[in-house]
């Protein structure tokens, strides 16, 4: 009874990045003792368990760093995986984002995931990089703690055509400007007011 407070997460945030841990320590096959985890941990593990019993994805990667030269951004997919179910309309390479929170998912995954899938290359823990294997689409996997929902989204040209706006617009609001005004032209010995 002493230690339970700490056996539950703080808040969302953290209960999501418990979430995303241990879900990636399954993928790479680690040892992972579910009755070891945090008391709210544990009914989305069970969920995601579901979801793999289900739809049975084969991982290539998890957690992979991706980097666009050509457009200059970087994130970090949570993971890229092969399916053969026909019967549930999922057959591919897919990217893979999980969620947590109660509401969503939200629109703004399915530019965040085409960005992932027109990156250029994936950045290896080695440091060497690799060419982005061709991805099929892209799915969020909602997981809460009594259920998971599949959501295919669409991550085709046009989406993406949209995240780069959005990156421009960002880079304007941040950057350009603050650069595209300059200083007021004064001439020498002349008056700013007006003698009226």
């Amino acid at each position: 009874i002493k230690g339970s407070p700490w056996r539950f997460t703080e808040n969302s945030a953290t209960l999501g990045s418990a979430v995303h841990d241990a879900v990636e320590k399954r993928i790479l096959g680690e040892n992972l003792d579910i009755a070891t985890l945090a008391d709210d941990v544990r009914p989305f593990i069970k969920s995601y368990i579901n979801f793999e019993e289900i739809f049975k994805p084969t991982y290539e990667m998890s957690e992979a760093t991706v980097l666009s030269y050509k457009y200059g951004y970087a994130g970090t997919l949570d993971a890229i995986a092969t399916f053969n179910n026909p019967e549930l309309g999922l057959v591919g390479r897919y990217i893979i984002d999980w969620k947590t929170s109660k509401s969503g998912p939200h629109p703004e995954a399915a530019l965040q995931m085409a960005a992932y899938k027109h990156a250029d290359v994936i950045l290896l823990p080695n440091g060497t990089e690799v060419a982005l294997p061709e991805c099929d689409g892209a799915i969020v996997v909602k997981l809460r703690p009594r259920s998971y929902e599949v959501v295919p989204a669409d991550v085709d040209k046009d989406t993406f055509k949209y995240f780069r706006h959005l990156q421009m617009a960002f880079k304007w609001q941040h950057e350009k400007s603050k650069e595209v005004l300059s200083s007021p032209i004064r001439p020498q010995g002349g008056s700013y007011e007006s003698n009226n």
